[in-house]
């Protein structure tokens, strides 16, 4: 099976499942091509911003901008693929906030990042305010602009997008 270099892989069935399914189907296959071995450099960049907007979407909703901050950290260039997918889809608002998220903290410095990340996720937590507030302005921002229909109305509109029948994707993600 020939697809182009920049195509973002779902399963055809998703496309008639509703958002969810639709970004659940792209995420199933970021995932197994990375459980495979692939890369970030061998996924397509757009597959990416999909998969990593989802990710700062559910580290928001399940923990808050903490947790991504903690997890993300591990790998720099996260919150720049997320700023970068959120901006392609046009959810602005939601780019600006993370930017600014990712800025505080960068701003901290490191014995300061570590002292918030030692503090208890949930009760009071003077170390973690500023960034409850940023976490409420998601949960503003999401009943404005949900994350889940930005990234599904993105995907079903991208030139790239490729849906495949079972049969075709169980071959692409073998590879």
């Amino acid at each position: 099976m020939s697809l182009s270099p920049e195509s973002i892989v779902v399963s055809h069935q998703s496309l008639s499942e509703g958002d969810a399914a639709l970004v659940a189907s792209l995420l199933t296959t970021v995932n197994t091509l990375m459980q495979a071995g692939r890369t970030p450099g061998d996924i397509p960049g757009d597959a990416l911003h999909g998969y990593y907007v989802d990710y700062y979407r559910a580290e928001m909703v399940s923990a808050g901008s903490i947790e991504f901050l903690h997890r993300a950290g591990r790998h720099p260039a996260v919150a720049e693929v997320v700023q970068n997918g959120l901006v392609a889809m046009s959810a602005d608002s939601h780019a600006e906030l993370c930017a600014r998220i990712v800025t505080r903290w960068n701003e901290l410095p490191l014995k300061a990042q570590r002292a918030v990340l030692r503090q208890p996720v949930f009760g009071a937590n003077p170390a973690r305010n500023e960034f409850r507030a940023f976490d409420e302005e998601f949960v503003a921002l999401s009943a404005e602009l949900d994350l889940i229909e930005a990234n599904a109305r993105w995907l079903r509109s991208h030139p790239f997008l490729v849906p495949l029948k079972a049969a075709e994707l169980a071959e692409y993600l073998r590879g």
